[in-house]
């Protein structure tokens, strides 16, 4: 929920403004604490990743294939001036 849905629901409801901006600074935090809390864990997860073993693993195991289309077109005149 964005700070504003939050703020929108508690206006319906009969409560102090003080309260209500506590309630929207306490989901404000839980939302920082918990996108925190997300980027150290896959921070830890992949400084444990071993990349070139993973590309070894995977140019041992599969072929590698390429697929490419060249597609050549005319210069205009006023371009080559």
């Amino acid at each position: 929920m964005t700070e504003e849905s939050v703020k929108k629901i508690l206006e319906d409801l009969p409560l102090p403004k003080d309260i209500i901006s506590g309630l929207v600074q306490n989901a404000k935090g839980a939302k920082e604490d918990f996108t925190n809390g997300i980027r150290a864990e896959l921070r830890d997860y992949l400084s444990k990743v071993d990349a070139s073993k993973i590309a070894s693993d995977l140019l041992d195991k599969y072929d590698v294939e390429v697929e490419a289309k060249f597609k050549f077109k005319r210069k205009s005149e006023a371009k080559t001036k």
